[in-house]
């Protein structure tokens, strides 16, 4: 079911409430979360997806998700969001695969349990503007669709990222010693916190393949908010032929 996602511009939540969120859909029932308990032993098959679409100079925020999992997350969204109102929508990829497009992906530029960027690293900027202010600025004849699919990740990738801190690295100065990691400290910030696989695809519309090109890579672009020093960041990266139709 897709649902679109609308909330009141007096409201006054911070982003803080939608970890609270994530954090209900990743916690408990075993090695998947409650959302992997709720969607079955098939769950790595199964997603939830938050989708930004910039279409006819609007932007709609939705989230799409197996039926059975509807009221769960409107009573999760709704905890964080009174005012947050839910209506069911139709999908628009079939449009927009209809016209001239691009599909991509946004992948990390660095290995999985390095930390992105995130509002806490910059608390008086909005780290989305950057992107929404993209797509705020589409020109005629251009649409682009953001889906972050999501499903929970259980505790595996943590151990392996102790693991890694754990064994530190080679120390060049005395042969057969390790010394501590110099990313610890940054790592160790990423795996405190309740984990999701994750992948992020980009579709974007435009009068012509080409000029949709030229405007996937500007979407992907601002999407360099989210790089941080020392730990990861985002980058643009088109899919291998056998991946292109999962994309779209």
């Amino acid at each position: 079911v897709l649902l679109e996602v609308k909330n009141t511009r007096d409201s006054e939540e911070t982003p803080a409430a939608m970890e609270q969120v994530f954090a209900s859909l990743g916690a408990g029932g075993g090695h998947g979360g409650i959302l992997s308990w709720l969607l079955g032993q098939e769950s790595h098959e199964k997603f939830i997806s938050f989708e930004i679409v910039s279409v006819n100079n609007a932007i709609h925020f939705f989230i799409y998700m197996p039926t059975h999992l509807e009221t769960f997350v409107e009573s999760q969204l709704s905890a964080q969001y009174p005012k947050v109102q839910l209506s069911k929508a139709d999908d628009y990829v079939a449009h927009f695969l209809a016209l001239p497009h691009v599909a991509s992906q946004l992948t990390l530029t660095n290995a999985s349990y390095y930390p992105l960027r995130t509002h806490k690293d910059i608390r008086d900027l909005d780290i989305l503007a950057s992107p929404l202010g993209q797509l705020a600025k589409l020109p005629d004849g251009h649409a682009v669709a953001i889906q972050i699919r999501v499903t929970p990740a259980g505790s595996a990738w943590q151990q392996h990222a102790a693991s890694v801190i754990a064994a530190g690295i080679p120390d060049p100065s005395f042969q057969g010693r390790t010394k501590t990691h110099p990313h610890a400290r940054i790592i160790e910030t990423k795996i405190v916190q309740t984990g999701f696989v994750g992948a992020i695809k980009l579709l974007v519309v435009g009068p012509t393949v080409g000029e949709a090109e030229q405007l996937m890579q500007s979407v992907g672009g601002t999407y360099g908010v989210f790089s941080l020093g020392e730990g990861n960041g985002l980058a643009v990266s088109a899919p291998a032929f056998w991946q292109k139709k999962k994309l779209e």
